[in-house]
């Protein structure tokens, strides 16, 4: 046969495809909740791109994910259980300052928030905890809601100049500190609950906008 005719023949053979979308889903949720070396991880990256590039994988590439899949699996298990057991009040302690910071700044992490503030017995992954927990703004959050605060209940304080209206320059007793979660993920957004001198009503503030009060 003609070498010609033989590689245009060839070229006609289409691989099978598998073009199920749960097949795509997969690959995202494994690159999102899994541990993998480097090569895997860029296996299964070039695969998700594959998929949207071709509409599909091919039934090589199809064996290759589900012999990664089952050793993901028996290993999430493993992870997991013994992630269960290091999950105990400090971790969900944290679960919790963190959720409420994201409650106040949506959309991240939504899918979790609900089930960590109302769900006593829910336990995240050890992947989800990391990523809600101990990214940059998170150890913020909870650097500011366990640090010793500034000003304790009882002491005289004052507005700074910045300070919202409600107790800008004002001459204020300090009620409550940490009552209500931290919003800002910034150096001295501890809530502080102070009453302004002459007025009724308790007001709300970060501790960041307070100084020591001159009559104090």
């Amino acid at each position: 046969m003609d070498s010609t005719v033989y590689y245009q023949n060839f070229k006609k053979i289409r691989k099978e495809k598998f073009s199920d979308t749960s097949i795509f889903l997969k690959i995202k949720s494994m690159l999102r909740e899994g541990s993998f070396d480097e090569n895997t991880r860029l296996f299964l990256e070039s695969l998700a791109n594959y998929f949207q590039e071709h509409k599909g994988i091919t039934l090589r590439q199809l064996k290759a994910l589900e012999k990664i899949e089952k050793v993901f699996s028996e290993y999430s298990e493993e992870e997991h259980k013994k992630w269960q057991k290091e999950y105990g009040d400090d971790e969900r302690a944290v679960a919790i300052i963190c959720a409420n910071y994201y409650k106040l700044n949506p959309p991240y992490f939504s899918y979790l928030i609900d089930d960590v503030l109302n769900n006593p017995d829910f336990i995240p992954t050890k992947k989800q905890y990391q990523s809600m927990c101990e990214n940059k703004y998170a150890k913020k959050v909870i650097r500011e809601t366990y640090k010793d605060p500034v000003f304790k209940p009882g002491t005289l304080v004052q507005g700074r100049v910045n300070a919202p209206d409600c107790v800008k320059d004002k001459i204020a007793t300090v009620i409550s500190i940490n009552d209500k979660p931290i919003k800002r993920a910034a150096r001295g957004s501890k809530i502080y609950f102070v009453l302004p001198v002459g007025e009724q009503n308790v007001v709300e503030c970060e501790e960041r906008h307070l100084k020591k009060s001159k009559r104090a």
